[in-house]
């Protein structure tokens, strides 16, 4: 943990789990997008970029 704290490019000082903003903590909700952006993308066989809100919930039934 304290070599992830150190590779924060904001300083070491910052958040463990970080973002665009030295200032504020990752959202929860940003974690939840990129995990289910994770698990649907290759689902989606590199259409994930055209595809439309309802078909990628539709890949695991998720809102």
């Amino acid at each position: 943990m304290l070599e992830l704290g150190a590779s924060n490019p904001h300083g070491s000082e910052g958040f463990l789990i970080y973002g665009a903003n030295p200032g504020a903590r990752l959202d929860r909700a940003a974690i939840e997008r990129a995990f289910d952006k994770a698990l649907i993308k290759p689902s989606l066989e590199g259409r994930y970029d055209t595809s439309s809100k309802e078909e990628k919930e539709s890949v695991f039934n998720i809102s």
